[in-house]
């Protein structure tokens, strides 16, 4: 339903509009009318019109005072100008009042049905797009008003939840994710979309941490969430994802009993052979963020993977030099070295003698 209010200090003027203008036919089914802005002001704290279509020069309040009134307030009416060639200093005024149109005296049919036309779309998108929010914020679709506080995110907020996530604290973490949902919940004048862009934010943060302590699952199902975020058309669906994905990456790290050092010796120990091995390769096959493997096992031992991989290779190597005659070349293959030229140097930084001085000296 779309609503205008005819503002005309001339009475016929306002019967004249009536009559000359296909209402119906433009989808405005509620007309009200008022003789000067005082009165129209009144009429619309009462019945809140969709467009106000105001003759400028009236008594006791004029066109441009009366718009002045409205935007002062915020009333989000739409806002046309019916103007005399008298009335063109009186235009200059009304630039910066958000006006949708101005239309000359003597009235033109056509005209003003066509400028109508194009504010009553205006009016419908403004009406869905409102529907929308109530549906985002209250799960229905109706006319109920909305309070007007707006949430604005603090940095300090998700680097709180960041942190509760890197120090795998759950209580803390859910606890911040329920407040800040809490707050966003209350504000009903925020954009939809820029809610819709803290929870991506706040799945991100999840899926990283996901990421970093192999939780592949979770991570998996955090990126999904980042991506769908902003095709979720209500905050309850929202805000139960990420306290559910949030719940998720506790639940998997919490089942990880499995010490990822001694996983990784394991692997190593089964694998150094191979020369083409890598870390990234080693935390792919365990699960784990590559980066997140690496801090922890040299956390732990004190050393990097890659120097325990050397360790075995240059272990394995000095038996097959004592227990086989093949050349040095065989033994760096054997032990994972395909340049014969670069195992014999790491073999002799890690021994303090070259590969064949290791064998001649043991064999004398």
């Amino acid at each position: 339903m779309i609503s205008i209010l005819i503002v005309d200090d001339e009475k016929l003027a306002r019967n004249t509009l009536k009559k000359i203008i296909p209402w119906q036919e433009l989808g405005i089914d509620t007309l009200y009318e008022a003789a000067d802005g005082a009165e129209a002001f009144a009429l619309v704290k009462l019945h809140r019109p969709d467009i106000i279509l105001s003759d400028i020069k009236m008594p006791h309040m004029d066109g441009i005072a009366f718009a002045k009134l409205l935007r002062e307030n915020e009333w989000p009416s739409h806002l046309i100008f019916l103007s005399g060639y008298t009335d063109k200093e009186y235009l200059k005024d009304a630039i910066h009042l958000q006006v949708d149109g101005y239309i000359e005296k003597p009235l033109n049919p056509e005209e003003i049905s066509a400028l109508l036309r194009k504010v009553v779309e205006k009016c419908r998108q403004e009406h869905s797009d409102k529907k929308e929010t109530v549906y985002f914020f209250r799960n229905r679709y109706d006319d109920t008003t909305l309070n007007d506080q707006v949430y604005t995110l603090s940095k300090q907020a998700l680097s709180d939840f960041s942190d509760a996530l890197k120090q795998k604290d759950r209580t803390k973490a859910l606890l911040l994710l329920q407040t800040l949902c809490a707050k966003m919940r209350q504000c009903e004048g925020t954009e939809p979309d820029y809610l819709r862009g803290i929870f991506g934010r706040i799945a991100l943060l999840v899926e990283q941490s996901a990421e970093l302590n192999g939780a592949s699952q979770t991570a998996a199902d955090g990126a999904r969430l980042v991506h769908q975020v902003s095709g979720i058309r209500q905050f309850s669906v929202m805000e139960s994802s990420v306290l559910s994905l949030t719940e998720a990456f506790f639940e998997e790290i919490s089942g990880m009993t499995d010490d990822p050092v001694g996983k990784v010796q394991s692997y190593l120990l089964e694998h150094f052979r191979n020369p083409d091995l890598a870390i990234q390769d080693i935390a792919s096959h365990l699960n784990f963020n590559h980066t997140y493997l690496s801090t922890v096992y040299r956390q732990k031992t004190g050393h990097t993977i890659n120097t325990h991989l050397t360790q075995l290779r240059i272990e394995e190597a000095k038996k097959l030099l004592l227990e086989t005659s093949l050349r040095l070349y065989q033994v760096g293959e054997a032990v994972g070295y395909r340049d014969g030229k670069y195992f014999a140097r790491i073999f002799t930084r890690e021994v303090g003698v070259t590969p064949r001085q290791f064998r001649e000296y043991r064999h004398a």
